[in-house]
């Protein structure tokens, strides 16, 4: 059953499009995982960090990759063999720290911009009914 568990640096991949992956931090361990999820364990030895191996699962180019390898005919989904065999860029671990920093801002900055959305409807909706004589 342990295997079903999540660990701190844990990633898990949605199995069916579109894939999401997430890296599994402290405080989310010991969840149990369902089946629509692979988890993916970086071995402690290996010079891939776990967050790293999440924004590559994330970005377009594991995306183009993984294009023409989906099975089923209804629910596409990926196949383990894939994600083994998929070729990942290793690059140095301050480079792959730079890679996740830059990560991290791009979705802060896609969060604020959704809660400056979200706020400016807010907004108009507002006015527009005080416009229309609402109280």
């Amino acid at each position: 059953m342990d295997e079903y568990l999540t660990c701190e640096d844990d990633v898990i991949i949605k199995i069916a499009r579109p894939n999401k992956a997430i890296n599994i931090k402290k405080k989310d361990e010991d969840m149990l995982i369902p089946s629509c999820f692979f988890i993916l364990k970086c071995r402690k030895d290996s010079d891939i960090l776990p967050e790293y191996l999440c924004v590559f699962l994330n970005s377009g180019m594991f995306t183009d990759a993984i294009r023409h390898e989906y099975s089923g005919s209804t629910v596409k989904t990926l196949k383990l063999s894939v994600l083994e065999n998929i070729e990942i860029p290793c690059l140095s671990v301050e480079k792959q720290k730079d890679i996740i920093k830059v990560s991290n801002l791009i979705s802060n900055e896609k969060q604020m911009r959704e809660e400056l959305m979200r706020k400016k409807d807010l907004y108009y909706e507002r006015m527009l009914y005080e416009m229309l004589g609402g109280k």
